[in-house]
């Protein structure tokens, strides 16, 4: 899984969001990416307040892009659950995420 920052024009997120969220098998196929308008950067920054608890979301660069392996995918997984239920703002943002297909 790979939360990036996209090239201009690449069209595959919404200008608004400003980090887009692939999955991509080893090959390089693209297999899923978030197509709903959900602030990832805001549920990025929600989870930098709690590096402790999320550290995979708390470590994503919005500046740069950051890649989970399919080891690491399983623990996003379960920070995202967390998340979305401790912070009701970035809710439909972890879900929207997490329902991203993820092939461990």
């Amino acid at each position: 899984m790979g939360l990036m920052r996209p090239a201009a024009g690449a069209g595959w997120h919404d200008a608004a969001v400003g980090i887009g969220v692939r999955v991509i098998e080893y090959s390089g196929a693209v297999v899923a990416k978030l197509k709903a308008p959900v602030d990832v950067n805001q549920l990025c920054a929600v989870a930098a307040r709690s590096p402790a608890r999320y550290p995979l979301l708390a470590g994503v660069d919005k500046y740069d892009n950051t890649f989970f392996n399919s080891r690491q995918s399983m623990t996003l997984i379960r920070e995202l659950e967390g998340v979305a239920a401790a912070a009701n703002e970035v809710a439909a943002a972890a879900e929207a995420v997490r329902q991203l297909k993820v092939v461990p």
